[in-house]
């Protein structure tokens, strides 16, 4: 019989450098995906904006009550609501059954940096048409890079994002 020399129950030296080398490599080469988040950052808010905005919307033509979203805390604000115009109230979610209000510098990591440079508010009728436009009919959004998104309003009620 032939006498065992070496132990085969672990890694060589060599197998540990190179599963290193590609780990890292793989690592060097994923950074800089992970570098530019404000953008993604900038493109979610917006795109939670642009729904809750088809929400407020949709609520008015089937609840006939006029419904609109208003930015809050003026100029470079963080907060928008989406509120019933008779009462002036916060419209609850659906989803979760809270205030749809929303602190975009409260939420985390998931909207950081993000504000309003002016405060505009929108109203829909019964019909979904705006009718109360505060502003130029458009919702703008701004990170800390100075990139913008913009959401448009237009006579007929289209909400549309550039």
């Amino acid at each position: 019989m032939k006498k065992l020399l070496f132990n085969n129950l672990g890694f060589s030296l060599m197998e540990l450098v190179l599963v290193l080398a590609l780990v890292s490599i793989v690592a060097i080469s994923s950074f800089p995906m992970l570098a530019d988040t404000q953008a993604i950052t900038l493109d979610g808010a917006a795109r939670k904006l642009e729904g809750d905005m088809r929400y407020a919307q949709n609520l008015s033509m089937t609840t006939g009550n006029d419904h609109g979203v208003r930015t809050t805390g003026g100029a470079g604000g963080t907060t928008y609501e989406v509120y019933e115009v008779a009462t002036d109230t916060v419209v609850t979610s659906p989803y979760d059954h809270l205030p749809m209000s929303e602190d975009l510098s409260n939420t985390g990591e998931e909207y950081h940096g993000i504000t309003f440079p002016a405060s505009d508010t929108v109203t829909f009728d019964d019909v979904g048409t705006p009718t109360a436009i505060n502003g130029d009919g458009s919702f703008v959004l701004r990170n800390e890079n100075g990139d913008t998104k913009t959401i448009t309003i237009n006579n007929s009620g289209l909400i549309t994002m550039q």
